[in-house]
Parts: C-alpha cells; structure tokens; sequence
C-alpha cells in the first residue's frame, strides 16, 4: 500500500519498491542509482545493494551470508551474546577469507591490534606496568 499519491509526488519523493526486499519507500534517500544504458535505474533499496556487495566482496552468496549471521549466537572472541552489539563478519584483509563472526567492538579492536604486528605486545606491557 502506497503512502504518498505517486502522481502529485516531487521528483525526489517519487515512491519505489525495491525489487528485491519489497520496502517502499522515497527514491532520495533509500533506493541506489546505477546508470543502465545512460538511464538511471532505481530498482533495489540501498540495504540491498550493500548487502549483495558485501556478500560478493566475501565471495559467497547473500544467502549464505545471512545463514552465518543467523547461525552466530556469541562473538567468537569475548563469547558474548549478540544483543545491543551488532553483528559483524571478521575477515582477512590480506586474502579476504572468513575468519568468523564477531561483535563490532572485537571486530575493531582486532583490526587495530592486526594493523602492527607487536601492537598486541605493546598493549599486554602497557596495562601491566600501568596497573597497580
């Protein structure tokens, strides 16, 4: 069902449905432009278009991706339930394979701490000379 009259709409406030999810919401700012022939296109909503992108990037299929997601209860690191952190897939920035999934504050500080090989050590000296 359509919220906002399609004919007397602005431009922008044009009404689409994504074909791939179903969401219906304004062109600007939910749904992707790609140029098609010279012609933009607005078939997929942007959440789509990042998902079936990060699913390419990790060479496995949106579906996939999701039956991960789904199938990971804890963070693989600290082994907490998924609730207020979000979900996050960990891979290798080197050859971009899948390590696991992770909390968003795991998943960052593994990639600060993979940024410098003794970084880690460095960490591990500075809390046990600076805690008493």
């Amino acid at each position: 069902m359509t919220l906002i009259d399609k004919e007397n709409c602005p431009k922008g406030n044009e009404i689409k449905i994504c074909k791939k999810c179903g969401f219906e919401g304004t062109k600007f700012p939910f749904f992707h432009r790609s140029k098609i022939n010279n012609i933009n296109q607005y078939g997929n909503c942007k959440k789509c278009v990042q998902k079936v992108t990060r699913a390419w990037r990790y060479g496995i299929s949106t579906e996939d991706m999701d039956a991960m997601l789904d199938n990971a209860k804890n963070c693989e690191l600290c082994d907490n339930e998924f609730k207020e952190n979000r979900k996050v897939i960990d891979h290798c920035h080197k050859d971009g394979h899948i390590r696991g999934i992770l909390c968003d504050p795991c998943n960052t500080t593994l990639g600060q701490l993979e940024k410098n090989d003794g970084m880690l050590n460095k960490f591990i000296n500075y809390l046990k000379t600076k805690n008493k």
